[in-house]
């Protein structure tokens, strides 16, 4: 499967990578068939810059240097600078300032509404199930562990923290993201869990202080 990837999240990937990888980061690029940004990263718009085979290559390059555990740190760290891009772009702002109006019974499922149709529009479809636990999250396609296999534990750890990140800033408390299954490991898709035991109702909720809204 193939799909072309924003100018805005690769550069994004690519201004991570470079942080992270020092001296080795010509290499990830070659590897990847991604040379042409050695020198100049992607503009920072939705432009299509790069396709999602070649992400994943890129990610397969960092597992086959760092190992499977230094690829989920990357990927943590990672997914903590794409969450704060998301909630400073114009999206972010938008839900943040909308979310006080949302009653709190009501708000994580109009965040899971909302991400799910920004990212189908912005990175990958995913599709949506829940039960009385939680809701779950399936991307149809994962690049970060697309060329990976055999992995001990979950590693998609970039798309569990920007969700539970964007998720605890937008709706106001601590939100419970956990990947529960993981191609990497055999599944046939990767799946996140967005947990309901804090919903802003009951002694199970803790407020999250602190705002991405930017000030004029």
């Amino acid at each position: 499967m193939t799909e072309q990837i924003p100018a805005r999240t690769m550069r994004l990937t690519l201004q991570t990578m470079k942080e992270n990888s020092g001296s080795q980061y010509g290499h990830l690029l070659a590897a990847a068939g991604l040379a042409r940004y050695n020198d100049i990263l992607p503009p920072d718009d939705w432009t299509p810059s790069a396709t999602s085979a070649e992400l994943a290559e890129l990610y397969h390059t960092v597992y086959a240097m760092l190992g499977e555990s230094l690829t989920r740190l990357f990927l943590r760290n990672y997914g903590q600078g794409l969450a704060r891009t998301v909630l400073e772009q114009e999206w972010g702002q938008a839900m943040l300032a909308q979310a006080p109006g949302i009653p709190a019974s009501q708000r994580v499922h109009w965040f899971v509404d909302k991400w799910l149709a920004h990212t189908g529009q912005h990175w990958t479809l995913m599709t949506v199930a829940q039960d009385a636990v939680a809701w779950y999250l399936t991307p149809e396609f994962c690049q970060y562990c697309a060329r990976i296999s055999e992995v001990s534990a979950p590693l998609c750890a970039a798309t569990e923290v920007m969700l539970r990140t964007v998720a605890e800033k937008i709706v106001g408390w601590r939100v419970r993201v956990v990947e529960i299954e993981c191609a990497a490991m055999g599944a046939p898709h990767c799946k996140y869990a967005i947990y309901k035991d804090a919903t802003g109702l009951g002694d199970s909720a803790t407020a999250f202080h602190g705002s991405f809204i930017k000030q004029p």
